[in-house]
């Protein structure tokens, strides 16, 4: 019960990080309009942290004014259901594919999850 606390705990924490990344950092990735909008986000395991490092990858070359980074094609908002699909499919792939080295590619294009790829050099059921 202790180790599904502590496996629960993680994927909060997770989806944590990455509701952050996605609503402050590249919210352009949820948007339901437009075709430029695509943009990765990896979850990157090792053996040694509980919480994965959660980094994006994008294409689109922010334009920089005043100190402040921002897509200039895009509307500074987040599509509430397109993020909340999002997040749940994050999550639930979490949940499905507890990984202990490698990593999770989830892949956005309008607005959505296009594609999941999952680059792992040992996952939990190996060990």
């Amino acid at each position: 019960m202790i180790a599904q606390q502590r496996i629960s705990i993680s994927i909060d924490r997770t989806m944590d990080l990455v509701k952050a990344l996605i609503t402050n950092d590249c919210p352009f990735i949820t948007m339901s309009n437009g075709s430029q909008n695509e943009g990765t986000i990896v979850l990157h395991f090792s053996p040694k942290v509980r919480v994965p490092r959660v980094e994006r990858i994008t294409s689109e070359s922010p334009r920089y004014e005043r100190g402040r980074a921002f897509l200039d094609y895009f509307k500074n908002e987040v599509d509430e259901d397109n993020l909340m699909f999002a997040l749940d499919i994050i999550e639930s792939k979490l949940l499905t594919t507890r990984m202990v080295s490698g990593s999770i590619h989830f892949q956005f294009s309008e607005g959505v999850i296009q594609n999941i790829q999952t680059k792992s050099s040992m996952i939990h059921s190996d060990v």
